[in-house]
């Protein structure tokens, strides 16, 4: 897992970041901090400390998620109301926020239709 903050999924409250981290660590999953990943070659996965630049290399890497930068969009929104399709924006594509959020936001467009 690598991240580019200090610590480690600093947004879960603490009991569960810590049994979460705990879990992490007893499946061998190795944690990079202040890190992003660079590239992935030949089955490697090198990834670059933020501050000083310095690859690491992770071999044997047979899938990669990548959680980015968070953007809304609503592009599809606008094809679809072109179409006349009547369309509600929630979650991620109106403003990436907490699941919470999402959640909320279709329950009430929901409850409305």
């Amino acid at each position: 897992m690598v991240t580019r903050f200090f610590e480690p999924f600093r947004d879960v409250p603490i009991a569960s970041r810590i049994t979460t981290l705990k879990r992490m660590d007893e499946l061998g999953i190795e944690m990079h901090a202040n890190a992003e990943l660079d590239r992935v070659e030949s089955g490697d996965a090198v990834i670059r400390h933020a501050y000083t630049q310095r690859n690491t290399r992770v071999p044997g890497v047979t899938a990669v998620v990548w959680i980015g930068s968070q953007t809304a969009n609503s592009s599809l929104a606008s094809v679809l109301r072109a179409e006349g399709v009547v369309t509600h924006v929630i979650g991620d594509a109106y403003a990436p926020r907490r699941l919470m959020h999402a959640t909320h936001e279709g329950y009430r467009v929901g409850s409305r239709l």
